[in-house]
C-alpha cells in the first residue's frame, strides 16, 4: 500500500473517532490536548466531506513525500497555540492550508497550490457559518516558510551533489 493511502486512511479512522463533537477542539484556555484533537473533529457532515475531499486530492493528485503531511500537522498543532479563539476550532484545514504552503515554496514558487488556496479558502467561508481565518493564514504563512527552507536545503543538496562529480 502506498504511504499517501495509508495517511488517508488514518486521516479517515481519526476523523471517524473524533466525529462531529465540538469538545475535542481548541479555544483560549482549553487544556493542551484539545490543540492536538481538533484536527480530527468537525463541525457537521458537509465540514468533514470538504475536508476529506481536499485531503484526497492533494495525496492522490500530487507526487510529493508523504512526510510532508505530519510536518503539516506539526505546523498546524503549533499554530493553534499562537492564535486564540473564543468559540470551539475544529477540522482539517489548518493541517490542508499548512501542506499547502509547504507545497507552495518547496520546489521554487507554485502558483497553482497558492490559487487552489484561495479558490479553498474562498469557497469555505461561504459555506462555514464561522472560520478561523486567522489559523488558516498562520498556517499557510508557516507552511511556506518550512516550504522555503525545504527547497533551499533541497537546492543546496543538489549543488553540493553537482560540485562532487
Amino acid at each position: 500500500m502506498k504511504p499517501n493511502a495509508i495517511i488517508l486512511y488514518i486521516l479517515v479512522l481519526a476523523c471517524a473517532f473524533f466525529g462531529f463533537n465540538t469538545e475535542w477542539g481548541y479555544l483560549s484556555g482549553s487544556a493542551w490536548w484539545t490543540h492536538l484533537t481538533f484536527h480530527f473533529a468537525h463541525g457537521n457532515i458537509f465540514h468533514l466531506a470538504a475536508n476529506m475531499l481536499v485531503a484526497f486530492i492533494l495525496l492522490f493528485n500530487r507526487n510529493d513525500k508523504w512526510w510532508l503531511w505530519p510536518v503539516s500537522l506539526a505546523i498546524a498543532t503549533a499554530c493553534s497555540f499562537i492564535i486564540s479563539t473564543q468559540k470551539p476550532t475544529v477540522g482539517l484545514s489548518g493541517i490542508i492550508f499548512a501542506y499547502y504552503g509547504i507545497i507552495f515554496l518547496k520546489d521554487g514558487p507554485q502558483w497553482k497550490p497558492l490559487l487552489q488556496t484561495i479558490v479553498y479558502m474562498a469557497v469555505s467561508c461561504l459555506f462555514a457559518s464561522r472560520m478561523a481565518i486567522g489559523l488558516h493564514c498562520i498556517c499557510i504563512f508557516v507552511g511556506a516558510l518550512v516550504g522555503g527552507f525545504i527547497g533551499i536545503h533541497n537546492d543546496m543538496k543538489g549543488r553540493n551533489n553537482d560540485s562532487t562529480k
